[in-house]
């Protein structure tokens, strides 16, 4: 039993150590489309795009944040799974 709870904790590390990977280029790709379509904007001003009209009409800007949102509700879930919330 011990040896699969090692297992399992190494596993969820890893998963979340990819995840994290991905949140981070993701991050870097929403933020790069944002500052083409609007000079200037911060990682901070993408978290609320509706107050840049640009951004929010934007196809390919939200096409992109919605990939985001969905690795950030993955990690949360898999974070969640299993443990209670305790991060085994």
């Amino acid at each position: 039993m011990v040896k699969y709870l090692i297992f399992v904790h190494s596993m969820r590390t890893d998963t979340d150590l990819i995840l994290g990977g991905l949140i981070q280029h993701q991050r870097e790709k929403v933020l790069k489309i944002a500052q083409r379509i609007s000079p200037g904007v911060t990682l901070e001003d993408i978290r609320n795009p509706q107050d840049l009209p640009k951004l929010y009409a934007d196809p390919d800007f939200n096409f992109e944040d919605g990939i985001l949102s969905g690795l950030l509700t993955a990690q949360m879930a898999l974070r969640q799974s299993g443990d209670g919330g305790k991060g085994v």
